[in-house]
Protein backbone atom coordinates (compact mmCIF):
# COMPACT_ATOMS: atom_id res chain seq x y z
CA UNK A 1 0.00 0.00 0.00
CA UNK A 2 2.70 2.33 0.29
CA UNK A 3 4.15 2.39 -2.98
CA UNK A 4 0.36 2.86 -4.36
CA UNK A 5 0.66 5.97 -2.37
CA UNK A 6 4.63 6.95 -2.50
CA UNK A 7 3.24 10.99 -3.86
CA UNK A 8 1.84 10.81 0.13
CA UNK A 9 4.97 9.42 2.32
CA UNK A 10 6.56 12.52 4.20
CA UNK A 11 3.98 14.54 3.95
CA UNK A 12 0.85 12.47 4.87
CA UNK A 13 2.54 9.21 5.96
CA UNK A 14 5.91 7.99 6.90
CA UNK A 15 8.37 7.37 4.25
CA UNK A 16 8.74 3.72 3.31
CA UNK A 17 12.17 2.33 2.90
CA UNK A 18 11.67 -0.99 2.48
CA UNK A 19 10.52 -4.57 4.89
CA UNK A 20 12.74 -6.45 7.03
CA UNK A 21 12.66 -9.04 9.98
CA UNK A 22 12.14 -7.80 13.44
CA UNK A 23 12.31 -10.70 16.68
CA UNK A 24 11.73 -13.08 13.54
CA UNK A 25 8.43 -11.44 12.57
CA UNK A 26 8.25 -9.45 9.49
CA UNK A 27 8.43 -6.08 9.89
CA UNK A 28 8.15 -2.82 7.45
CA UNK A 29 11.18 0.14 7.39
CA UNK A 30 9.21 3.10 8.27
CA UNK A 31 10.75 6.75 8.31
CA UNK A 32 10.20 8.68 12.32
CA UNK A 33 7.66 10.76 12.77
CA UNK A 34 8.41 13.38 15.37
CA UNK A 35 4.34 14.77 16.60
CA UNK A 36 2.06 13.17 19.18
CA UNK A 37 -0.51 10.75 18.96
CA UNK A 38 -4.22 12.03 18.84
CA UNK A 39 -4.94 9.68 21.84
CA UNK A 40 -2.74 11.92 23.63
CA UNK A 41 -4.25 15.06 23.02
CA UNK A 42 -6.26 17.23 24.81
CA UNK A 43 -8.01 19.50 22.35
CA UNK A 44 -10.00 22.33 23.47
CA UNK A 45 -13.78 22.72 21.39
CA UNK A 46 -12.45 25.96 19.98
CA UNK A 47 -9.78 24.19 17.92
CA UNK A 48 -12.11 21.48 17.02
CA UNK A 49 -12.41 22.94 13.61
CA UNK A 50 -8.48 22.88 12.57
CA UNK A 51 -8.64 19.56 13.27
CA UNK A 52 -11.42 18.21 11.39
CA UNK A 53 -9.92 20.08 8.72
CA UNK A 54 -6.29 18.50 9.14
CA UNK A 55 -8.18 15.07 8.95
CA UNK A 56 -10.55 16.04 6.18
CA UNK A 57 -7.11 17.27 4.13
CA UNK A 58 -5.34 13.71 4.90
CA UNK A 59 -8.67 11.42 4.29
CA UNK A 60 -9.01 13.87 1.16
CA UNK A 61 -5.23 12.92 0.35
CA UNK A 62 -6.02 8.91 0.56
CA UNK A 63 -9.04 9.15 -1.19
CA UNK A 64 -7.92 10.55 -4.54
CA UNK A 65 -6.07 7.32 -4.72
CA UNK A 66 -8.65 5.39 -3.85
CA UNK A 67 -7.21 4.50 -0.72
CA UNK A 68 -9.66 3.69 2.31
CA UNK A 69 -8.01 3.52 5.70
CA UNK A 70 -9.15 0.42 7.26
CA UNK A 71 -7.71 1.41 10.58
CA UNK A 72 -9.17 4.52 12.28
CA UNK A 73 -7.80 5.34 15.31
CA UNK A 74 -6.53 8.12 17.70
CA UNK A 75 -3.22 5.41 17.93
CA UNK A 76 -3.33 5.32 14.53
CA UNK A 77 -2.79 9.16 13.39
CA UNK A 78 -0.10 11.72 14.51
CA UNK A 79 -0.22 15.47 14.93
CA UNK A 80 2.32 17.06 13.76
CA UNK A 81 1.56 20.44 14.06
CA UNK A 82 0.58 21.62 10.49
CA UNK A 83 -0.93 18.63 9.52
CA UNK A 84 -1.95 14.79 10.71
CA UNK A 85 0.40 11.80 9.51
CA UNK A 86 -1.60 8.34 9.23
CA UNK A 87 0.13 5.51 10.40
CA UNK A 88 -0.61 1.66 9.98
CA UNK A 89 -1.82 1.03 6.40
CA UNK A 90 -2.09 -2.63 6.64
CA UNK A 91 -6.08 -2.52 6.88
CA UNK A 92 -6.28 -0.54 3.98
CA UNK A 93 -8.13 -1.16 1.00
CA UNK A 94 -8.59 0.05 -2.18
CA UNK A 95 -11.77 1.26 -3.29
CA UNK A 96 -12.94 4.03 -5.75
CA UNK A 97 -15.22 6.03 -4.19
CA UNK A 98 -16.22 9.50 -4.47
CA UNK A 99 -15.22 11.62 -1.30
CA UNK A 100 -19.13 12.29 0.27
CA UNK A 101 -19.46 8.69 -0.23
CA UNK A 102 -16.43 7.36 0.93
CA UNK A 103 -15.23 5.10 4.03
CA UNK A 104 -12.57 8.06 4.32
CA UNK A 105 -15.29 10.71 5.29
CA UNK A 106 -16.69 8.60 7.63
CA UNK A 107 -13.50 7.94 9.32
CA UNK A 108 -13.06 11.82 9.89
CA UNK A 109 -16.14 12.14 11.49
CA UNK A 110 -15.33 9.13 13.88
CA UNK A 111 -11.76 10.47 15.02
CA UNK A 112 -13.74 14.00 15.74
CA UNK A 113 -16.18 12.31 18.26
CA UNK A 114 -13.59 10.16 19.89
CA UNK A 115 -11.16 13.45 20.13
CA UNK A 116 -14.66 15.12 21.48
CA UNK A 117 -15.24 11.69 23.98
CA UNK A 118 -12.17 11.64 25.19
CA UNK A 119 -11.82 15.62 25.76
CA UNK A 120 -15.33 14.52 27.73
CA UNK A 121 -13.80 11.58 29.86
CA UNK A 122 -11.06 13.51 30.57
CA UNK A 123 -12.87 16.76 32.25
CA UNK A 124 -14.99 14.37 34.33
CA UNK A 125 -11.55 12.38 35.82
CA UNK A 126 -10.58 15.87 36.68
CA UNK A 127 -13.92 16.52 37.62
CA UNK A 128 -13.69 13.22 40.07
CA UNK A 129 -10.41 13.92 41.41
CA UNK A 130 -11.38 17.45 42.15
CA UNK A 131 -14.33 16.10 44.37
CA UNK A 132 -12.09 13.27 46.09
CA UNK A 133 -9.35 16.17 46.82
CA UNK A 134 -12.34 18.10 48.46
CA UNK A 135 -13.48 14.97 50.32
CA UNK A 136 -10.41 14.32 51.89
CA UNK A 137 -9.61 17.75 52.79
CA UNK A 138 -13.20 17.91 54.41
CA UNK A 139 -13.02 14.41 55.94
CA UNK A 140 -9.10 15.66 57.84
CA UNK A 141 -11.43 18.88 59.09
CA UNK A 142 -13.93 16.94 60.59
CA UNK A 143 -11.51 14.82 62.29
CA UNK A 144 -9.52 17.63 63.56
CA UNK A 145 -12.58 19.04 64.45
CA UNK A 146 -14.10 16.01 66.67
CA UNK A 147 -10.27 15.94 68.37
CA UNK A 148 -10.81 19.30 69.48
CA UNK A 149 -14.36 18.87 70.68
CA UNK A 150 -13.29 15.85 72.56
CA UNK A 151 -10.12 17.60 73.88
CA UNK A 152 -12.68 20.14 75.32
CA UNK A 153 -14.40 17.79 76.76
CA UNK A 154 -11.92 15.64 78.16
CA UNK A 155 -9.80 17.89 79.66
CA UNK A 156 -6.28 16.62 80.58
CA UNK A 157 -6.66 13.41 78.13
CA UNK A 158 -4.85 13.81 74.74
CA UNK A 159 -7.02 11.17 73.28
CA UNK A 160 -5.56 8.28 74.95
CA UNK A 161 -8.09 5.93 76.42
Amino acid sequence: MYRRLQQLQGKFLPYFYGEAIYDDSPALVLSEIIGRRLFELEIPPEEDEEMERKLDEVYRALTVYHVMHGDPTLYNAMDIGDRIMLLDQEQSEIQEAEWENSTNKANVGYLMRHLQLNRQYREEERQRAEKARKDRKERRRNDREEERQFRIGNPGRRGEE
